[in-house]
């Protein structure tokens, strides 16, 4: 199964994303360690569910130590029945000692533990947390230099003077492009086809593992063969033909493929997640208001269509890079894109 990398989130982020997936679970979070930190007493969350007495009680610590003993004494202790501990690091000796003697008392989650009960939970949340974290860096490294570009020459003005006529070093430059940035495009077009038309049936949690983690694995096969090259090839033509590209910024200002670039932004890494959750909450916010909202319980959405709709997204992604090409590839033969 491939793992979220939960040693790269604080225990902050850590905590944000429980309080979303037991929310799911249909419970009210209650974030102790936030609003009530000296009280906390070795609880972080709170959870409890409307018409159940009982509640759950969850602590997060990332790198249990000799030092957390009490802390996880305390929390074993709490007159709870369900309690979990939930860690990602590797415990020291002492601690573990401790773990196996309250063990009959918590629940323990390790990070293989965590990323099972995301999947279980929101299907559609790990998958993007994986991809996020594996798999659109290269993505994301492209778009940034060429927003980079776009901003310093909306800052500077022209620099680099005329673009240079494509001789065959650029023609053959443009066409590897051309060709990973293609095949990267259609294979997830193909991928999105494939899921979208794919007829419901029924599956165990067994089966939906299996299929999502095929799919990452297509992602990754397509980010060696496809997305890697293509994020060298692109710097390269960035260093070698500037002026180029500065063209391309001139030609195509005012087209919506700058605000897609500039937008999109990763949401679900280290240092950005927060964030988004508090983002996200604002705009379901303003959508209950601007929408009434009806007593209709939607169906849960399946797997093949959470597939089919994040290789869409991931398709969106390719082909304005392969439109790019596109349009560096007429101003090198006519010195313009239009």
């Amino acid at each position: 199964m491939f793992q979220i990398p939960w040693h790269l989130y604080s225990e902050e982020e850590i905590q944000e994303v429980l309080t979303v997936l037991f929310k799911e679970k249909g419970y009210e979070v209650y974030n102790i360690h936030k609003i009530d930190r000296r009280g906390e007493k070795g609880v972080d969350l709170e959870c409890s569910r409307q018409g159940e007495a009982e509640k759950l009680l969850i602590s997060v610590k990332k790198n249990p130590r000799q030092k957390d003993v009490n802390q996880l004494n305390d929390f074993a202790d709490k007159p709870v029945k369900t309690k979990i501990y939930v860690y990602t690091g590797e415990p020291s000796t002492g601690f573990k000692k401790v773990m196996e003697k309250v063990k009959d008392k918590i629940s323990f989650w390790d990070s293989r533990k965590l990323t099972f009960e995301t999947f279980a939970v929101d299907a559609r949340f790990y998958l993007f947390m994986i991809i996020e974290n594996y798999f659109e860096k290269d993505v994301w490294a492209i778009t940034f230099s060429f927003c980079k570009f776009y901003m310093d020459f909306n800052e500077q003005g022209r620099r680099f003077g005329k673009p240079v006529k494509a001789d065959r070093k650029m023609a053959n430059l443009l066409w590897q492009i051309k060709d990973r940035s293609a095949s990267l495009h259609k294979s997830l077009i193909t991928l999105q086809t494939l899921f979208e038309r794919m007829k419901p049936f029924k599956t165990d949690q067994d089966t939906e593992m299996y299929i999502a983690q095929a799919f990452l694995k297509s992602l990754s096969f397509l980010q060696m063969d496809s997305l890697k090259p293509l994020r060298e090839l692109y710097l390269e033509f960035l260093r070698k033909y500037p002026a180029n590209f500065e063209q391309f910024c001139i030609e195509s200002k005012g087209r919506s493929n700058w605000k897609y670039f500039i937008e999109m932004k990763p949401q679900l890494l280290p240092g950005q997640i927060i964030k988004s959750f508090e983002e996200g909450k604002e705009m379901t916010q303003t959508m209950r208001e601007l929408i009434p909202q009806t007593e209709t319980k939607q169906e849960k959405e399946r797997l093949t269509e959470t597939l089919g709709d994040i290789s869409r997204i991931l398709a969106s992604e390719a082909y304005w890079l392969e439109d790019t090409v596109d349009d560096l590839f007429k101003i090198g033969l006519t010195g313009k894109c239009r």
